[in-house]
């Protein structure tokens, strides 16, 4: 089995690019319904109902972001909730796409020299394709 990479991974409000993360966490979740009764015995037993996705990660602060998007823009977008497009792209083609909203943003580090970090977590809102 080969091993994939992920490449493209990028946030977007309209067609303006917000960002492009470092590493990321892309979860698909199927929510359950216990329907367990006296038929069951001594198993629980559960049936699917709703999906749902998030997306966490984290990015390089940058200011220069070439769309003229910036970190300020994305800290815009989070106050304002803003639906934002969020996209993954593996490099087999494969692409998930899909509407949501940021749920946290946390910039982290910059002292003594180093590079400003943000995390980021999003929580989609309808399908995803």
């Amino acid at each position: 089995m080969a091993k994939i990479k992920g490449n493209n991974v990028r946030v977007s409000i309209g067609t303006d690019l917000m960002l492009c993360t470092k590493e990321l966490t892309f979860n698909f979740n199927t929510g359950t319904e216990n329907v367990t009764d006296a038929c069951s015995g001594n198993w629980d037993e559960n049936l699917p109902t709703t999906n749902s996705w998030d997306v966490s990660g984290s990015m390089w602060y940058d200011n220069a972001v070439a769309s003229g998007a910036d970190y300020e823009d994305l800290m815009d977008a989070y106050l304002a909730q803003s639906e934002l497009t969020i996209t993954c792209q593996l490099e087999t083609g494969t692409e998930w796409s899909g509407l949501g909203y940021l749920t946290n943003l946390s910039p982290t580090g910059g002292t003594a020299g180093s590079y400003v970090e943000v995390s980021v977590s999003f929580i989609g809102t309808g399908e995803i394709s």
